[in-house]
C-alpha cells in the first residue's frame, strides 16, 4: 500500500470518527471512558487492569460505531417504519448493551475494592 493511499484511508477513518462523535450514545460512552481513565490514574491500577479497562473501552466504542453504521444503513434503505428493520436494529443495539453491562461489571470488579480501600484511609 502506498503512503498516499494510507493517508487517504486514515482521513476517511478520522472523518468516520468525527461522524461518530456527533452521536449521543457515542458521546456518552466517551464521557464514561474518560471518567474511567481518570479513575484508573487516581487509583493507580495495574498494567493488567489497564489492559482490561482499555480493551473494554475500545470494544464499547467500536461496537457503538458498528451499531450506528447499521442503524444509518437501515434508515437509508428503509426510511419508513418497518417492524423487521426495527427488530434488526434492536438486535444490533442489544449487542452494545451486553458489552456495556459486562464492561460495567469488570469496572466494578476492578474499582470497587480500590474505592473501599481509599475510604478506609
Amino acid at each position: 500500500m502506498s503512503l498516499k493511499k494510507f493517508g487517504y484511508n486514515l482521513r476517511c477513518a478520522l472523518r468516520g470518527l468525527l461522524l461518530n462523535s456527533k452521536e449521543n450514545s457515542f458521546q456518552l460512552m466517551l464521557v464514561c471512558a474518560f471518567g474511567v481513565i481518570i479513575l484508573g490514574i487516581l487509583f493507580k491500577i495495574s498494567l493488567c487492569e489497564w489492559l482490561i479497562v482499555l480493551l473494554c473501552i475500545s470494544f464499547n466504542l467500536a461496537l457503538e460505531s458498528i451499531n450506528t453504521t447499521w442503524e444509518t444503513t437501515f434508515d437509508y434503505l428503509e426510511p419508513k417504519y418497518s417492524l423487521p428493520v426495527k427488530n434488526i436494529k434492536d438486535l444490533i443495539a442489544s449487542s452494545v448493551l451486553i458489552v456495556s453491562i459486562f464492561s460495567a461489571v469488570i469496572g466494578i470488579i476492578i474499582f470497587v475494592p480500590k474505592i473501599i480501600n481509599f475510604l478506609k484511609l
